[in-house]
């Protein structure tokens, strides 16, 4: 039988044949020209915005090209990330102890506390390395500076991890008068501001606050401006009046207070409304025994037409009288008042004599020492320390 030739069938290994050579330089062109390549130029392995959103603790870097025409390996190595690190820290108790705490962090062999009483950490008042924990308990002595401020960071094998976000705790307050620098000054001023004292005793004064108003129908806050820790707390000092003056008065204020600003307000000084606007006075009243004045003062107005005091004290009061007989009132006695959330107790010498429900102003922080006059002068107290600790 004859068979004829298929000429189509050639035709296609023709073209096959063709193209799988065509194929075979074009892949060598290619190898060819990445080899050129290579030798001029690098890979990138970031982009210009990552390298502009990477923190200083990123490591990056591309591995070379190979000069045979094929890349060997491009490896980023990608920036350190660190998870938010989030700390907190408890109220402190009676005995001025507070604990910082944070979540342990996977990898880290210890952690750094850093304390300051500068919110930016300027200057730093100690600093403790701890180990694989995740709880510091503080154990503070009272003072006159009782603000602080707490951050932690990490420790790794070879290096520190970031600070977290810091936190802050009101500690207790004491000032026994010793340290002039402590920061007790005028707060609210009244007539004549030569008039009108809040010192630090010294020679056989030494040791005391002095609050004297001199001037008739007057009267005077001093303060640290410093923030009472939050309620459950205690305000207690011990205190006497000079002299047998009749109706002078001296005594405590808490609940008040300040935006921050010059206190009191230079210019204005007399219409001030930065601090000590509101708060509770407990006003001790010398006429032969001493009296308890409670006042619950809502607002201060200024008018000075009106007779006595240019600025008045506007408010509920409640008067406790006696709560000292005419004999010892010249003397010093001790005096505590304790503020919760369900109301105030005021205790002379260690005995109960006064209790009041009103909470307004228990959360506003400021506290400080009052004395005043009537038509007699002047009114002079003295301070032997002051004390503001947390309740358990």
């Amino acid at each position: 039988m004859y068979f004829g030739k298929n000429q189509n069938q050639s035709s296609r290994k023709g073209v096959i044949v063709f193209s799988f050579m065509l194929a075979v330089l074009v892949i060598f062109s290619a190898v060819g020209f990445m080899s050129a390549d290579a030798e001029r130029t690098a890979v990138s392995a970031i982009s210009a915005s990552q390298q502009n959103t990477l923190s200083s603790d990123a490591i990056t870097a591309t591995d070379a090209i190979s000069a045979t025409g094929v890349i060997s390996s491009n490896i980023t190595y990608l920036p350190i990330v660190f998870t938010t690190f989030k700390i907190e820290v408890s109220l402190p108790n009676s005995s001025n102890q507070w604990t910082v705490s944070w979540d342990k962090v996977s990898g880290a062999t210890g952690y750094i506390i850093q304390e300051s009483q500068d919110p930016n950490f300027v200057m730093i008042a100690d600093e403790i390395t701890v180990g694989d924990v995740d709880s510091y308990q503080f154990d503070t002595p009272l003072s006159f500076n009782n603000v602080y401020y707490y951050r932690v960071r990490p420790v790794y094998p070879d290096y520190n991890g970031p600070w977290s976000d810091s936190v802050m705790v009101i500690g207790g307050y004491r000032d026994d008068f010793n340290n002039d620098t402590s920061g007790w000054v005028p707060t609210r001023r009244m007539t004549y501001l030569e008039e009108t004292v809040v010192r630090y005793g010294s020679g056989s004064e030494a040791g005391n606050l002095i609050i004297i108003v001199a001037d008739r129908w007057d009267w005077l806050i001093g303060s640290p401006l410093k923030p009472a820790p939050e309620p459950p707390y205690a305000i207690e000092f011990r205190a006497r009046v000079h002299d047998a003056s009749n109706l002078v008065s001296g005594g405590a204020v808490f609940g008040g207070d300040w935006n921050g600003d010059a206190c009191p307000e230079i210019g204005n000084v007399y219409q001030t409304d930065n601090c000590f606007n509101h708060f509770y006075n407990f006003n001790f009243i010398f006429y032969g025994p001493l009296k308890l004045l409670h006042e619950q003062v809502n607002s201060l107005v200024w008018c000075p037409t009106c007779g006595g005091s240019p600025i008045k004290r506007i408010g509920p009061t409640v008067d406790v009288d006696p709560i000292l007989s005419n004999g010892p009132s010249l003397e010093w006695h001790t005096y505590r008042i304790e503020v919760r959330n369900s109301g105030v107790q005021f205790y002379l010498d260690g005995a109960l004599k006064w209790t009041f429900s009103d909470t307004t102003y228990i959360n506003e922080p400021y506290f400080g020492v009052f004395a005043s006059t009537d038509e007699y002068k002047p009114s002079i107290w003295f301070y032997d320390y002051y004390q503001v600790t947390r309740l358990d």
